[in-house]
């Protein structure tokens, strides 16, 4: 029996269950399987052109000893933004952004960019199979 203003549930922050071919893949909160599953950062913004893409790909390199990939190429799909993914690995977070900082100060780039942490359909992918 309880009291009335004892709460019926205790309450805990939400769990997501991730299956995979029958067996249970991962348990956890969202941002713990972003961080123990997720691959790393995305990084988007505005550059001149395909030669300043790849130039700020091998200057962000420094910064991500997992490695830099061009994931698309400044045009493809939206004009003047280039997406880079980050691998996680060793990545030091806070030596990117001074790497974009410095290059978006150079005049090369647009002064806009955003990183991102692996969303949760990116984990998905990566532990469902």
């Amino acid at each position: 029996m309880h009291a009335p203003w004892q709460p019926l549930v205790n309450f805990s922050p939400p769990a997501w269950v991730m299956c995979g071919a029958g067996r249970l893949r991962c348990l956890g909160s969202v941002q713990h399987l972003k961080a123990k599953f997720g691959q790393g950062y995305t990084l988007q913004t505005r550059v001149g052109g395909p030669e300043a893409a790849e130039e700020l790909r091998a200057q962000l390199s420094s910064s991500c000893p997992g490695g830099v990939s061009l994931a698309s190429r400044p045009g493809a799909g939206q004009p003047g933004v280039a997406t880079f993914v980050l691998a996680g690995a060793g990545l030091d977070l806070a030596g990117v952004i001074e790497v974009v900082e410095a290059w978006c100060s150079s005049g090369q780039g647009g002064g806009d960019y955003s990183v991102t942490q692996a969303t949760l359909e990116n984990v998905f992918l990566r532990t469902a199979v």
